[in-house]
């Protein structure tokens, strides 16, 4: 399992940030990998909304479906992967601090994403390299 964590301080209250992050159609607007995000149904995540998410990664386009498993308001939201390239687990965890909320951001990805990882870089490496050669002739 690989796993990734982070955390920032918003200078927002915990209850504005949670209503943000709790929004998965807003994730286009502030991470850019993400090209489209549908959440099902719309409004609030609670547990059982589902969100489809297009994603550009390395080059290539990634359409994968998450499902809200875990959800406390102004706390903790948790979503776990149903389809897509490769399986995951993560969310976000929120707690008040000085001068804003901390946000944590969580990630487990399944082992099987490094042979995946690896599939990409091998081969792009191979095509960059393929075509060094074809420059140079």
């Amino acid at each position: 399992m690989i796993k990734v964590e982070h955390s920032i301080i918003v200078p927002r209250s915990v209850e504005e940030v949670f209503s943000f992050l709790g929004n998965f159609e807003q994730d286009p607007h502030w991470q850019s990998g993400i090209l489209e995000a549908k959440q099902m149904p719309a409004g609030a995540a609670l547990v059982g909304t589902t969100v489809k998410q297009v994603r550009h990664f390395l080059g290539r386009r990634l359409d994968y479906t998450g499902e809200v498993i875990e959800y406390e308001e102004n706390k903790k939201i948790w979503v776990k992967s149903i389809s897509g390239p490769y399986p995951f687990e993560g969310g976000y965890t929120l707690e008040p601090v000085d001068g804003g909320t901390k946000v944590t951001f969580l990630l487990r990805v399944c082992e099987k994403i490094r042979s995946w990882f690896d599939m990409l870089t091998t081969n792009g490496m191979a095509s960059m390299g393929i075509q060094l050669l074809s420059r140079s002739s």
